[in-house]
């Protein structure tokens, strides 16, 4: 209506004779068209830091921020650098991150600290996951045992949620009560609780609660329709004396399958014999790792936007299925996991390490922060490394950098062992762009060689 209709934004404009936008680097195109409609007398205070760009996924436009100056002549920018939150060490490494930035795609500035002086960022080689997560552990420890720190004012980021799941084993082992800002836990997120599901099923098919889960996936499939089909491949099974798994893909049981539903019902069958034959001839990692790339895989891409995040986080999951050797101590595994899970979130008032990924941590700060998984690939994503633009990526990396207030710690995993063979990981190409003056490395004690 602005558009088309003259009188409208001429209305607006004359009703709101000054504009003040906050947080403007976030707006989406039409926000920003909206705001240009209304302000043709210009006078607009756009609050924003295009460094902080860090929400395209969800619409936000950097050059919304960019273009400012051209879209309103006679633009002042005015910058605000003076920072009363981190240390000049922190700052000096955030700064740069800034300078790594393209020639000409950002506003130049420079952050200067209100604080005094401290030590500079840690940057941590761990051997993979494991050790990244006991290494962290141990300086909480440290932190609150030794030094009086709250864990309300440590935080652990990370760039996806996959990277966190070794980190959340080690904190629910070590008995240390976390939170995770955003979000549910790993074995609590959806899909996961699929294929957990699936396998649960395929592992006891007396678990109705598993065929429900992933039965009612299918097209036109209800809880009294799989309730129906799975009652089929019972009675088929008991007559013939075979398992139920075998039965679902009788022409008996098929014929009890929605019209809508058949023709995935080949497929789904295919996987869950798949999953059960895996089951009995090899480790628990094969049959997850076969339920990932089965029909469940099929389904994901089709259901989720965001599928490769989720099929990134099921490839952990068969990461943490190699450490077991039997089907049953996985899932019991799981389930104790769960239930722990449950009872640590009961207390919501109690003190607690903040998990969280560096989106939700945007606007926060923590006294110490661990930010961990910062090899290619992982942060920035194999998704931008191979779209050949990683400069969101680079704004990412700089808000997770000034969140800490006093000390920052740089975490990576030099083995990858999330599924599949093992592979060797580079860090992360911004600690690369950045003077090694601006950090130091902190060596982890070993009593063996790499």
């Amino acid at each position: 209506m602005l558009t088309e209709v003259p009188s409208v934004a001429e209305y607006f404009s004359n009703r709101f004779r000054h504009l003040l936008v906050d947080e403007y680097q976030d707006t989406n195109t039409i926000q920003a068209q909206i705001i240009d409609k209304i302000a043709t007398h210009h006078r607009v205070m756009a609050v924003g830091d295009d460094a902080q760009c860090i929400y395209s996924w969800r619409g936000a436009d950097f050059e919304n921020i960019m273009s400012f100056p051209e879209r309103h002549p006679g633009t002042r920018i005015c910058r605000i650098e003076t920072n009363y939150r981190s240390t000049p060490q922190i700052l000096n490494l955030a700064n740069g991150v800034l300078l790594a930035q393209p020639k000409g795609r950002h506003f130049d500035k420079e952050l200067r600290a209100a604080r005094g002086h401290s030590e500079k960022p840690f940057v941590v080689q761990c051997l993979d996951d494991r050790e990244q997560a006991d290494f962290v552990i141990k300086r909480i420890r440290s932190l609150v045992q030794d030094d009086g720190v709250s864990p309300n004012e440590i935080a652990i980021l990370y760039r996806s949620h996959f990277v966190a799941l070794e980190m959340q084993l080690a904190l629910s082992k070590a008995g240390l009560p976390y939170q995770i800002t955003s979000g549910v836990k790993f074995f609590e997120r959806q899909h996961v609780r699929d294929v957990i599901g699936l396998l649960s099923f395929v592992y006891n098919p007396s678990n109705q609660v598993g065929w429900q889960r992933i039965a009612v996936l299918l097209p036109k499939i209800g809880e009294k329709g799989a309730a129906k089909i799975y009652a089929a491949a019972h009675e088929h099974s008991h007559l013939l004396q075979g398992d139920i798994v075998g039965a679902l893909a009788s022409d008996d049981v098929k014929s009890k399958v929605p019209k809508d539903a058949k023709a995935d019902w080949d497929s789904f069958c295919a996987s869950l014999a798949e999953v059960a034959d895996a089951m009995k001839n090899d480790r628990p990692f094969k049959a997850v790792e076969m339920a990932v790339d089965g029909w469940y895989g099929d389904y994901l891409r089709g259901a989720f936007a965001d599928y490769i995040d989720r099929l990134d986080e099921l490839k952990a999951f068969v990461g943490f299925a190699q450490r077991f050797d039997t089907m049953q101590d996985l899932l019991a595994q799981v389930v104790l996991l769960n239930g722990e899970a449950g009872e640590k979130q009961a207390d919501a008032n109690a003190e607690a390490i903040r998990l969280t990924t560096i989106h939700q941590a945007k606007g926060l700060e923590y006294d110490v922060v661990f930010l961990i998984g910062l090899a290619d690939g992982m942060f920035p994503g194999r998704r931008a490394i191979e779209a050949g633009d990683v400069e969101e990526e680079r704004r990412l990396f700089y808000v997770a950098v000034t969140r800490a207030r006093n000390e920052l710690y740089l975490c990576y995993p030099k083995v990858m062992t999330k599924g599949g063979p093992p592979s060797l990981l580079s860090p992360s190409r911004f600690l690369a762009e950045v003077s090694s003056d601006l950090y130091q490395p902190l060596q982890l004690k070993r009593q063996w060689g790499w």
